[in-house]
């Protein structure tokens, strides 16, 4: 996946929620757990500013201030879910310590031991793969990375299968239409383009296809790269049938 700062797959990767364990007490920061407490004296220009043009001694200004800075400090040990993109920052910068979320836990890891083909990837997260080596990567964490590598090429032959059965039963009209689907399409436009998306009601049975329910069960599951690819192998092979029948 292009991790560049405007692609839009980075964007819905990186705003996956990951577990985070505040180390200090973080003043101002209350509102990242829902809380945002006034203690008087608020300026109404915005929640978080007290008003110090209110009739108040400097006593009374100096203490009320205290209380509000009290009231709204994210406490140490406060444990919540930030968007990754915020937990990434945090943790470079020794405020939280960052967990990997559940879709990495032992008994994910458990499953994909025992068959990767069976977890529906899409169902843990959409963007597994980009998550995961972003994750591996920030805490040096090979096991991950492996795991990412191992579950990859254990499901990447299958996928490839799929993507010639998809194209061997595509209409020839479909032919006409394979050299538009170039690697910068997405995965949902070029398989909506063969009427092959994973997510269409009837996937696996129309235009006889004639998928078992296990292999479009895997197919629906597939995290976003992983479709990305099954697009792109159907495309190559439409093409190809295209050259060798001279279109």
């Amino acid at each position: 996946m292009n991790a560049s700062y405007w692609d839009l797959s980075s964007i819905l990767c990186e705003a996956t929620k990951v577990p985070c364990q505040f180390k200090h007490d973080v003043p101002g920061l209350s509102h990242l757990q829902g809380t945002i407490t006034n203690t008087g004296g608020i300026s109404s220009s915005g929640a978080g500013h007290i008003d110090e043009d209110a009739d108040m001694d400097d006593i009374t200004l100096a203490k009320r201030k205290q209380e509000h800075e009290a009231a709204n400090t994210l406490r140490a040990g406060t444990k919540l879910e930030l968007p990754f993109w915020m937990a990434e920052y945090l943790t470079e910068h020794d405020y939280t310590n960052l967990s990997f979320p559940r879709q990495y836990n032992s008994r994910v890891k458990a499953a994909l031991d025992a068959d990767p083909k069976s977890v529906l990837l899409r169902s843990l997260n959409n963007y597994w793969y980009a998550l995961g080596m972003r994750l591996g990567a920030f805490a040096d964490d090979k096991d991950t990375l492996d795991r990412l590598a191992a579950t990859y090429t254990a499901r990447i032959t299958s996928i490839y299968a799929a993507a010639q059965h998809l194209a061997a039963t595509t209409s020839t009209s479909s032919l006409e239409t394979a050299d538009t689907l170039g690697s910068g399409s997405s995965s949902a436009n070029q398989g909506q383009t063969m009427g092959m998306d994973p997510d269409a009601p009837g996937f696996g049975s129309a235009n006889g296809v004639g998928m078992s329910s296990e292999m479009v069960a895997f197919l629906r599951g597939l995290d976003e790269d992983e479709r990305q690819l099954l697009a792109i192998g159907q495309s190559a092979a439409l093409n190809m049938r295209a050259y060798l029948s001279g279109r």
